[in-house]
């Protein structure tokens, strides 16, 4: 039985009385009327159950009182010091007694501060009128008094806000209070049940950033207690680069009218200059990759074709954030090559790479926010009419026109983080002082491609990467090597390491298994996809239907068939008649025979699948 205490009053079946003895067998307890009752603790128990046993409350005595430091002590001992000492004077507040006091008293307790005569004379009146209590006269404004709860009750109220409140489903602090109510109930407290607004103090009286970990997460708590204390201190251009992955909601279309996808756009961001030392923009579904990433940093360290994108440079140090992409073996080998110092932030600290997050920014209000198509940024509270793809409106070579002049446009118009200046005037001025660092010719294009595979080296042909085909006497060399059987037309399958950029389909990185040596394997197509992608090229690939391939005369294909959108069954798609109708031979040799052209009898379709991804880098 909680609460029941000894010479505590109470009521049982109508008589008062006060408990006399209580432990854990026996429970007294003595009438009004004089009689004397002794209990068991499960017969009090049931008691109180059935409504026969209440428990008065007595009011106890609680009252306020001053709490105190230590500092707060010993001022209360300095002043008391000198008050007691003006109080022995026979007349206090005479002409030069304060002074003398003060004098005395600062020598004995070696006082550096003693207060002024006005000081001196306004507490010891005050301490006159309180009883010559001190800490009245300095502190009695702030005064506590004990909580009248029992700490047994405030543990359970603990347990319950730790339990109920603080988690992510985010209860209210009301439901909270019922379920306390609750327990607090069940474990059979005669005491009324503390307020609402006691458990409402109790959570509030938490520490803030904590109670947003448990509720909201640890990112939403990094975010809230982050804070500026001191300013990245950059001298040189090429000191820090920020490097970051925006995806903007906005469909694109291709050449042929057919959405391809939403952009995907890689920036590597210079944090003294602010300018954008490269981009790479891919087309397709929302992801980062690694191979994405190093064809970014690849485009921002090299030398550009356009003289309008002087910017160029391998940085000192980089700052990534948590993503799979950035922190990939790929990548981070890449960053080895070239002898760059990385700094990875937290997961979803965007403020601790804050000059790409501004410039990611800049480009949503500057760019898309006028841009035909633009959904804006998803919201979950909002459904639009129009879906990405219905709302395409411009194809990829548009939009990337559109982004390249973006660029030129925000490199020469004044920065408010530069004080006015331009990003370019910034660039120029100090890549006088501190020349850019590039990349020496020592075939460091070996080391650039990020996407590792493995493939089959075929006799003769090379290897088959996405559709293209690269082949040289080295890699053959190669082949030959591998091979343990020296019979003729009898071949062991052989397997290579090789690494390609997605963006660069000129050519392939073979590591030659025996001396672990890169080869630099080209494309057998030569200079035709210098600059071109894989997706590019794939996009040329030519499919052939028999609806067009057929003559318009015919009575046209068995739906379904030649639909482009659906996908291709086995074998050809051949021109039916209608199923019940024969072929009558005199008709058809008497029927007359038209001219057609040959665009009217075939036309060829090229047919892209809508998951096929289109990554384009500006030169």
């Amino acid at each position: 039985m909680q609460n029941l205490y000894v010479d505590c009053l109470l009521s049982y079946e109508g008589r008062t009385g006060n408990l006399r003895l209580f432990d854990g067998d026996l429970a007294v307890i003595k009438f009004k009327d004089g009689k004397v009752e002794s209990f068991t603790p499960e017969e009090l128990e049931r008691a109180r159950s059935d409504g026969k046993l209440h428990l008065f409350r007595t009011p106890s005595y609680n009252p306020c009182y001053i709490k105190t430091s230590t500092e707060q002590d010993e001022e209360i001992a300095r002043m008391t010091a000198y008050c007691s000492a003006l109080k022995l004077e026979a007349k206090p507040c005479a002409k030069g007694v304060r002074e003398l006091v003060i004098a005395r008293i600062s020598y004995l307790i070696s006082d550096s501060t003693p207060p002024s005569i006005s000081n001196l004379h306004r507490i010891y009146k005050k301490w006159i009128a309180a009883s010559e209590n001190m800490a009245e006269v300095l502190f009695g404004g702030k005064r506590v008094r004990n909580p009248s709860i029992a700490n047994e009750v405030f543990d359970l109220m603990d347990m319950v806000i730790k339990k109920e409140y603080l988690t992510e489903e985010k209860p209210s602090m009301h439901r909270v209070y019922l379920i306390f109510s609750a327990k607090y109930a069940a474990r059979g407290y005669i005491a009324p049940c503390p307020s609402l607004s006691t458990l409402e103090r109790r959570i509030r009286a938490l520490d803030r950033i904590s109670v947003i970990a448990c509720r909201y997460g640890k990112s939403a708590a990094r975010h809230e207690a982050r804070s500026t204390n001191s300013k990245i201190e950059i001298e040189r251009i090429l000191q820090r680069a920020e490097l970051d992955t925006a995806h903007f909601n906005v469909g694109l279309k291709n050449k042929f009218g057919k959405f391809i996808g939403k952009p995907s756009i890689y920036f590597v961001v210079d944090a003294y200059s602010r300018v954008v030392l490269g981009y790479a923009i891919h087309v397709g579904k929302p992801r980062e990759t690694s191979a994405c990433v190093i064809h970014t940093l690849r485009y921002a360290i090299s030398r550009k074709n356009d003289p309008l994108y002087p910017y160029c440079g391998i940085p000192a140090r980089v700052v990534v954030d948590q993503g799979a992409a950035y922190i990939s073996a790929d990548t981070m080998r890449f960053f080895d090559n070239l002898k760059v110092e990385v700094d990875c932030t937290g997961t979803k600290m965007g403020w601790g790479k804050p000059i790409v997050e501004r410039f990611i920014g800049t480009t949503r209000t500057g760019l898309f926010q006028g841009l035909k198509g633009y959904l804006g940024k998803p919201d979950n509270r909002y459904k639009s009419d129009s879906s990405i793809k219905s709302s395409a409106k411009h194809t990829f070579s548009e939009f990337r026109k559109l982004f390249s002049e973006f660029i030129i446009k925000y490199h020469n118009q004044p920065h408010s983080g530069l004080n006015g200046r331009t990003p370019a005037e910034v660039w120029r001025e100090s890549a006088t002082k501190y020349p850019p660092v590039m990349v020496d010719e020592i075939g460091h294009d070996n080391l650039l491609r990020g996407l590792r595979e493995e493939h089959n080296l075929a006799h003769v042909k090379g290897i088959t990467c996405d559709y293209q085909v690269f082949n040289s006497d080295e890699l053959q060399a190669i082949y030959h090597r591998s091979q343990r059987n020296q019979k003729p037309h009898k071949k062991d399958e052989v397997k290579v390491i090789a690494y390609r950029d997605p963006l660069d389909a000129s050519a392939i990185s073979v590591v030659d298994p025996f001396t672990n040596r890169i080869l630099e394997v080209p494309n057998i197509l030569g200079g035709k996809t210098s600059g071109l992608s894989f997706s590019e090229l794939r996009v040329g690939r030519v499919y052939r239907t028999t609806k067009d391939e057929s003559p318009t005369w015919d009575d046209g294909i068995r739906e379904g068939y030649s639909d482009p959108e659906k996908p291709r069954r086995k074998g050809p798609d051949i021109p039916l008649n209608s199923a019940g109708t024969p072929i009558d031979l005199e008709t058809l040799l008497k029927s007359p025979v038209e001219e057609y052209s040959a665009d009217s009898i075939c036309a060829v379709s090229p047919i892209i699948d809508e998951d096929d991804d289109y990554a384009i880098t500006i030169e």
